[in-house]
């Protein structure tokens, strides 16, 4: 596993915990007993980390007598540059979510809480581990309960749901997930990054001459060539929306379907002029305009081109054919 925002070592991970209490303190020199409730069962492990942190330059032991009451310390430089660092770590946005997502995956997978064996993990738990910190601060319900929402999107966890909740109120790893964290390192962005390119492999842009043959993977396959009919070509503008579904590019994908509707009317007609599929076509591009993965882009941007010139020639031929 490799977290490096998750403290493994629950002595190192105190340390860290001390430090930053000891810069909060309003005194140079705190004395440090209310960090450990002033417990004298506390006693040897305070000695042990302000052993600790001392040898590390972090700290400079002032402890007097009388055990606990009597023990103190300043922060060095040093060790004030230690905690700034470990804010600046935990002011990463981006990374705090993407460690949320994984952190609870893990989690799920360490609680045995998966589809294969049935059984589902309690949120009460997940606070509990060391996997719900990022750097040493909790996340909070909101930010697991988003996580919890996208990972259920992506059919990477499941459960039983409730009103005014993102994701499932006791989740469990699909098989999905389960593959997700024992091949790739509980890291969904990989994992669904993986599957998409796994698809779009099975989109083919096969062009040789004037023929296009698409392939969209659901078994679903049109040929285009130079006598392209209007069947075909509702079939290929059909396949687009379908395409850029699977890549949640569609947005309202009844808008595209209402549009190919539109381009069949028209190429069904006597005289089709084939300003519906081209106004198909230009929503095409706007959606593509939000993929971030350029192969996805430049494989739908091929077939767009391909669609458009078989449309004009379509339109030319039955042009020629009535003047005729």
């Amino acid at each position: 596993m490799t977290f490096p925002w998750v403290d493994t070592d629950p002595d190192a991970e105190r340390g860290h915990r001390l430090l930053e209490w000891m810069v909060e303190q309003a005194e140079g020199i705190p004395y440090l007993a209310g960090f450990y409730d002033n417990d004298p069962e506390n006693t040897r492990i305070a000695y042990q980390d302000v052993s600790r942190l001392t040898a590390a330059g972090l700290i400079r032991d002032h402890s007097g007598m009388g055990g606990l009451p009597g023990m103190a310390a300043e922060v060095t430089p040093e060790g004030r540059s230690a905690v700034t660092r470990r804010h600046l770590q935990r002011s990463d946005v981006l990374g705090r979510r993407a460690a949320v997502r994984r952190g609870i995956l893990r989690w799920l997978a360490e609680s045995d809480a998966t589809e294969e064996s049935g059984q589902f993990a309690n949120w009460g738990d997940w606070s509990l581990s060391r996997l719900s910190r990022f750097y040493g601060d909790p996340f909070t319900v909101e930010e697991s309960d988003r996580a919890a929402g996208w990972l259920a999107r992506t059919q990477l966890i499941d459960g039983p749901r409730s009103n005014g909740n993102n994701g499932p109120i006791r989740p469990r790893l699909t098989d999905a997930g389960l593959v997700c964290v024992e091949q790739y390192d509980s890291d969904p962005d990989a994992y669904v990054s993986s599957r998409e390119a796994v698809t779009l492999q099975q989109i083919t842009w096969n062009v040789s001459g004037q023929q296009v043959q698409v392939a969209t993977g659901d078994n679903a396959r049109q040929v285009m060539n130079v006598d392209v009919t209007s069947e075909q070509l509702v079939l290929a503008m059909s396949g687009l929306v379908k395409i850029l579904g699977r890549f949640e590019l569609a947005g309202d994908s009844e808008e595209g379907q209402q549009l190919v509707a539109a381009a069949e009317a028209d190429l069904q007609s006597a005289r089709p002029d084939g300003g519906a599929a081209r106004k198909f076509l230009s929503w095409v591009r706007g959606r593509l305009a939000l993929a971030t993965d350029a192969a996805i882009t430049a494989a739908v941007t091929a077939q767009v081109t391909a669609i458009d010139q078989d449309l004009s020639h379509l339109v030319e031929a039955i042009a020629s054919a009535s003047n005729g």
